[in-house]
């Protein structure tokens, strides 16, 4: 026996010391758990586990390792601290739920004796009854022992004004049913027109008689819709012939779009405007469409509409544009072509021009003076003026100009606002600056052109 009980004392030290450092890595394992950010749930299921390791190496160890325990322990309680103050609230906040549910019967106990006293109204029963479906799941989670009779007391004050919707919905629904059968009677009815018109008036008739609650409602109107489309759709000729006759709208209505679509690209689309107007009134004219494809065809209708008429619009724009091009190219020919001066007077003479920019004839002296410095930076100035005005971005190496031209125009009180006045008054300015050489003009008048073009597209 004695070296039985040594053997045995001896397993128990080699336990003790191979079990030892697994409970100090567990208390390092809790130690980490106090600063970690959990889930107040996933926490305590985390230290229960930890705890259960702990409880399966201690088993057949009775009260080793006791000061271990005690450090385990204690950190187990400081890590647990976060759950308590969690399930804390969450046991006041079942409480608060549970005391929202009680007044919540009260108040359905008093509204169905006021409705025993004023007569039930319908609509106003479907509606508490709704609501109060609503607040009851809103109000949870709650204590389930305590909710029972709570809970019971809810489903039956729910069951009696449920109860007396239901008496008070029963000519309501007997009328609504007996329409759902007169309409199911057209069914059989040969004139499909004359059945169709039958409908109508039921469908009147089934307005004025008194509505029910919500689903109720729902459940019977779906009913009485469903026989009203098949009446409806039996109008006209046969399904077959209804269907072959919506494809050939459908083929008709795509042979028009690609005829439509293609004069929104005519170089000349005033010249088509006649013909773009036949082909609408003849897709509008065209009569029911596949509903599976009647809103891509009529988007792409509205679409070619949308081009053409923009198309037309810049049509209209470029020949009331033409005088000022042709006075931009007469300035051009003025600076840099080898034109006899009357020739070109005569020109100027020809063109249309606004009051302000006849002074322009009497320049090209000055600007066929050789090129200066002051020139070509009035006219740089000048054009990132115009991309100002036309809100459209300057060249990198004229950014530091247009930020300066920007603030100088706040300081001058100078608004958003541009009229096409002020911006024609700014071109001809660009038009009336000095000598400058060929390639710094051409580039010059390329960005000038673009911000008139940006201007009048933004205009129109």
């Amino acid at each position: 026996m004695e070296e039985t009980r040594a053997a045995v004392e001896q397993l128990r030290d080699w336990q003790s010391f191979a079990v030892q450092p697994k409970k100090e890595a567990l208390i390092e394992r809790m130690r980490a758990l106090v600063d970690q950010s959990l889930d107040p749930q996933d926490r305590a299921k985390t230290i229960r586990q930890m705890q259960d390791e702990w409880r399966q190496l201690s088993r057949g160890l009775q009260n080793q390792h006791q000061e271990l325990w005690e450090d385990f322990h204690a950190l187990a309680q400081q890590a647990y601290q976060p759950c308590r103050e969690y399930f804390n609230e969450q046991s006041k906040l079942r409480s608060v739920n549970l005391h929202q549910r009680q007044e919540l019967v009260a108040q359905l106990n008093q509204y169905e004796q006021l409705t025993q006293a004023s007569g039930v109204d319908i609509k106003e029963v479907d509606r508490v009854l709704n609501m109060a479906r609503q607040d009851w799941r809103r109000f949870s989670p709650v204590d389930r022992a305590a909710n029972k009779t709570v809970q019971k007391d809810f489903d039956a004050v729910i069951k009696r004004l449920r109860a007396k919707l239901q008496d008070e919905q029963v000519d309501f629904r007997r009328a609504k049913e007996a329409i759902i059968e007169r309409a199911r009677l057209l069914l059989d009815e040969t004139d499909t027109r004359k059945a169709t018109d039958a409908a109508k008036q039921l469908q009147k008739e089934w307005q004025r008689v008194g509505t029910l609650a919500r689903r109720d409602e729902q459940a019977l109107w779906k009913a009485f819709r469903a026989v009203c489309d098949e009446l409806f759709e039996r109008r006209g000729q046969q399904v077959e012939a209804f269907k072959a006759e919506l494809d050939d709208h459908r083929r008709q209505a795509e042979g028009l779009l690609q005829q439509l679509e293609a004069l929104t690209k005519a170089t000349q689309p005033l010249d088509e405007k006649a013909q773009f107007e036949a082909l609408k009134a003849d897709f509008r004219a065209l009569g029911a469409l596949p509903k599976a494809q009647q809103k891509a065809l009529q988007d792409r209708f509205n679409q070619a509409v949308r081009s053409f008429d923009a198309a037309c619009r810049g049509q209209r724009q470029q020949r009331q544009d033409r005088h000022w091009q042709a006075l931009i190219d007469w300035v051009q020919r003025a600076r840099f072509d080898d034109v006899d001066d009357s020739a070109l007077a005569a020109e100027f003479n020809a063109l249309t021009v606004p009051g302000t920019a006849a002074a322009l004839v009497d320049r090209r002296t000055d600007w066929q003076q050789p090129a200066t410095a002051e020139a070509l930076e009035q006219l740089r100035r000048c054009t990132v003026e115009l991309e100002v005005l036309a809100q459209i971005d300057s060249p990198a190496q004229d950014k530091a100009l247009r930020m300066e031209m920007q603030v100088q125009r706040l300081a001058d009180g100078l608004g958003q606002t541009v009229d096409q006045e002020r911006f024609d008054a700014a071109v001809i300015q660009w038009l009336q600056c000095g000598p400058v050489k060929r390639d710094n003009y051409d580039a010059l008048q390329a960005r000038m052109v673009a911000a008139r073009q940006a201007w009048l597209g933004r205009k129109n």
